[in-house]
């Protein structure tokens, strides 16, 4: 699997020796299996990648998630969810 991810919008237009330095340095892949997770999309790869590192460091990771919303408060002593509009002072 690979963790190491940079997401580019469009490389078509980049220098072929900015893409051969880009390469050299991990920058970006041609590896099939990196690909295949690119398939859906950055914003889906994205997704995926936050919801794998909350499922494996979730004790880890201190956030002040809403009571009722579930989602991430604006700041770490924040009352009241963004989202939902919820408060809980």
């Amino acid at each position: 699997m690979a963790y190491k991810t940079v997401l580019y919008h469009n490389l078509s237009d980049t220098p072929a020796h900015l893409l051969k330095l880009m390469k050299e340095t991990g920058q970006i892949s041609d590896d099939p299996e990196v690909l295949a997770m690119m398939v859906d999309g950055r914003d889906a790869l994205r997704d995926r990648i936050v919801r794998r590192v909350w499922e494996q460091h979730r004790q880890e990771l201190s956030l002040n998630l809403c009571p009722v919303c579930g989602k991430i408060a604006r700041t770490p002593k924040a009352r009241q969810c963004q989202f939902c509009y919820h408060n809980w002072h």
